[in-house]
């Protein structure tokens, strides 16, 4: 049996800010994220201020708000204390971003209980740092956050309970769908799941892709990304003209740009080396905002180049340091359309195993079949009436 954990930290970036001015301790405070509020203090809540305001409306609520523009490099030393807590535990620790993220305990504790455990590391962490957190547990990843806040772990005899009393709001789905699904008396996971699929495309109007990430279910495992890894790229020049310098940057771009995707990773600082026959010249640069694009560090490689003028170019590195977890939306966990459905696999399977006794392809599915032939139904409408379509 697998013990996957979510936590939150609550109020991580005002915590972050606070340790940095003191001063705001006890003041209204929000954190601002290019003009939305991304986190806010109990003292604003208290007004109505929550996450998802817009500048305006979170100052109109309390006229005695504090924003502050969001700083990651004060949150960088919060975010390493705060996760390390929980490396001690075990190595498979996955920040989602700095507040949030996945733990597989697996096989990490004794006889002692899980949520002893937690608990305990939660306290020590409180007493450290000052942070609150809320955590939940089940066997895979979609239960475990659907179970944060609980500070509880879902056995799987109790899930079904579970899912009756969990929200459809906390799938993030579209507030009007969810409007639309209460008024058939729809409200929690469970009622979903037992609502036959005929019935939300027939009443909803929900096509067979809408209906896919409502009842996709998370099964990938719990990656080790802290602490988090220095993504190191080179790339080596025989001419150095201007075409082959232009070539190798954007192959460096790219090289960088895939490490920090396949470990959900963004960079704030940069170091590169242009090494050549005389010698070598080191550049680095900290970045204002995190970038995990390749056409940003192109840009920056370029500029770099044009700044340096490296003579006689034999060899460029890249190291991206300062690294940390890439931001995903609640939606981007649900809807993530890399992993197949068991029905998806099947078909796939048994289509391969055709496929490969009779030589050719001999099922199609009906997305498949639709695409590739014409339809019928209006040819034979007309054919009835004595016309026949072209």
């Amino acid at each position: 049996m697998r013990y996957i954990v979510f936590i939150n930290f609550n109020e991580f970036y005002v915590h972050a800010i606070r340790q940095d001015e003191p001063a705001l301790l006890h003041a209204p405070l929000a954190v601002i994220k290019n003009t939305v509020v991304l986190d806010v203090s109990a003292e604003a809540s208290h007004w109505g201020v929550c996450a998802g305001n817009t500048r305006t409306l979170a100052c109109r609520r309390c006229p005695d708000l504090v924003c502050i523009e969001h700083n990651p490099d004060l949150c960088a030393d919060l975010f390493f204390r705060a996760w390390s807590t929980f490396s001690r535990l075990t190595p498979q620790v996955e920040p989602m971003d700095l507040h949030v993220g996945f733990l597989d305990l697996t096989g990490c504790f004794g006889q002692a209980k899980l949520e002893d455990i937690l608990t305990a590391e939660l306290w020590r962490l409180r007493f450290e740092t000052g942070l609150e957190s809320t955590w939940g547990g089940g066997q895979d990843k979609w239960l475990a956050h659907l179970a944060c806040g609980r500070n509880e772990w879902i056995p799987p005899q109790s899930e079904s309970a579970f899912l009756n009393r969990v929200s459809i709001r906390k799938l993030a789905l579209d507030g009007d769908l969810c409007e639309r699904l209460e008024r058939y008396g729809i409200n929690s996971v469970g009622s979903l799941f037992r609502t036959p699929r005929t019935f939300l495309q027939s009443h909803l109007q929900l096509t067979g892709k809408d209906l896919q990430p409502l009842f996709r279910r998370e099964a990938s495992d719990v990656r080790a990304l802290f602490p988090p890894p220095v993504v190191k790229a080179e790339v080596s020049l025989q001419w150095a003209d201007d075409e082959e310098i232009a070539r190798s940057i954007g192959d460096l771009a790219e090289d960088a740009a895939r490490q920090l995707a396949e470990c959900h990773q963004q960079s704030g600082f940069l170091r590169v080396t242009f090494r050549s026959r005389t010698g070598e010249q080191c550049c680095t640069l900290k970045l204002a905002k995190p970038a995990r694009k390749a056409a940003t560090f192109e840009t920056i490689l370029q500029r770099m180049l044009s700044e340096h003028h490296p003579r006689d170019l034999r060899r460029i590195t890249l190291i991206l340091d300062n690294l940390s977890p890439a931001p995903q939306t609640q939606g981007d966990l649900w809807q993530n359309t890399s992993q197949k459905t068991a029905t998806e696999e099947r078909f796939e399977n048994a289509r391969q195993v055709l496929d490969k006794k009779y030589g050719h392809q001999t099922v199609q599915s009906g997305s498949d079949y639709a695409s590739q032939t014409p339809p019928r139904f209006a040819q034979l409408i007309y054919a009835r009436r004595g016309t026949f379509l072209p």
